[in-house]
């Protein structure tokens, strides 16, 4: 049986399969008026001059009669689309416009930008810098002001390498002998600096690689001084102090520690030895200043290295860097006119082809720091050394087996 409900607007009666509940929403076919029924649809009954259902238009539904949801949760009346709302809370046509920086916080930005780059570039340049400086440089503060030949060994570096570690057991070079006779063993000390004067000495100073017993190396220190007396009773060194825990400093006379005492910290050594030293890197180098005649005894023991018999020179610096089991050589001599450089450069060639030549290898040997089968990598180090000279200055490359290469950089002394 239909029900019937009436349309609000032009009075029109629509007909539904099912009872329609109060609150349905339609939409009438006559009028297109879109309302909702206020009561519950009434059965259709049949009369006097009353349309058969099969006449009456039927109603829309414009929702499901059991939508039961609050007002809020459903379409408008209308039913428009609703529009999508933009994510932006003010819209875009009504945003403003960006305004350009002004030039004096463009100018500003600028200004920032290069002092960032110009800090990045000195860090940079100070890693870099750091990473050329030579073996036990921090120790250089601990130079007397008078000395004229400074060596310099990174002994960490050296043990970390195992060809240079067993060349160091089997010939160590003669300022380490010397410590190691006088009580300091190589295997304690992580860096070592010896300095050799004119006038005062030699003068060493060693980094432990742990702090170690101060009453091991100095006695108590002596009257109204701020420095002792060195316990070993063998080697040249005879007085001392701890600058910090784990660095000592010692002396072959008084006259030198109390210079050391005394003198300003940001003081280095005089003559032209600062700037060879500053050409040197490397876990093993030598360098002087100008010497003379009567330097010469404190340049050592000949057998130490290869001595070149050239005269004096204006400074010369000899250092080596670790490549696997060889050492590459750099030596550099500087003189006063080009005539003493080309001089040099021809007996630093014969020199080289002397040492190439000399035959004997091994325990029983001139070589007893080589190992015998490095002979033919020393007698090809020689063969391939270059040399140059350039105005006032003499240059030497040449790459040689760790024992070798330990001993050749002592070839800066002559």
């Amino acid at each position: 049986m239909p029900f019937l409900t009436p349309c609000p607007k032009c009075g029109a009666r629509l007909k539904s399969a099912t009872r329609l509940p109060a609150g349905q929403r339609l939409t009438c076919p006559t009028c297109q008026h879109k309302f909702i029924t206020l009561a519950e649809s009434e059965p259709f009954t049949p009369g006097a001059g009353r349309k058969t259902p099969d006449d009456l238009p039927a109603a829309v539904l414009l929702d499901d009669p059991a939508d039961d949801r609050p007002e809020v949760g459903r379409r408008r009346e209308d039913d428009r689309p609703r529009r999508r709302r933009h994510a932006d809370p003010a819209p875009r046509e009504r945003r403003k416009p960006r305004r350009p920086l002004p030039p004096a916080a463009l100018v500003g930005l600028m200004l920032g930008v290069l002092v960032l780059f110009v800090g990045v570039a000195v860090l940079c340049y100070s890693v870099w810098r750091d990473a050329r400086k030579p073996a036990a440089n921090d120790l250089m503060a601990h130079a007397p002001t008078d000395a004229v030949i400074l060596s310099g060994y990174n002994l960490d570096e050296l043990a970390a390498n195992e060809a240079f570690r067993k060349s160091l057991e089997r010939r160590a070079p003669p300022d380490l002998v010397e410590l190691d006779r006088a009580g300091l063993r190589s295997a304690d000390l992580s860096r070592v600096l010896v300095a050799r004067t004119a006038t005062n000495g030699n003068t060493c100073a060693v980094r432990f690689k742990a702090a170690p017993d101060r009453a091991k190396y100095l006695g108590p220190d002596l009257s109204g001084r701020q420095y002792a007396q060195f316990t070993s009773l063998t080697g040249p060194y005879r007085f001392g102090y701890f600058a910090d825990a784990t660095t000592l400093v010692l002396t072959e006379s008084e006259p030198a520690i109390q210079d050391l005492r005394d003198r300003p910290a940001n003081v280095r050594q005089l003559g032209g030895l600062p700037s060879m030293v500053d050409r040197i890197r490397g876990p093993v180098w030598r360098a002087s200043g100008r010497v003379s005649a009567n330097d010469f005894p404190r340049g050592g023991p000949e057998e130490a290295g290869i001595v070149l018999r050239v005269g004096p020179s204006a400074g010369s610096a000899a250092w080596l860097e670790l490549d696997g089991r060889h050492g590459r050589v750099f030596l550099e001599l500087t003189f006063d006119n080009p005539g003493q450089a080309v001089y040099a450069a021809g007996v630093l060639r014969s020199t080289f082809q002397v040492q190439r030549g000399l035959p004997a290898f091994g325990p029983q040997g001139s070589r007893e720091w080589v190992d015998p089968t490095d002979a033919g990598d020393v007698r090809r180090g020689y063969d391939e050394a270059t040399v140059t000279e350039d105005g006032f200055k003499v240059s030497a490359r040449l790459t040689l087996p760790a024992g070798e290469a330990l001993r050749a950089v002592g070839s800066v002394r002559y």
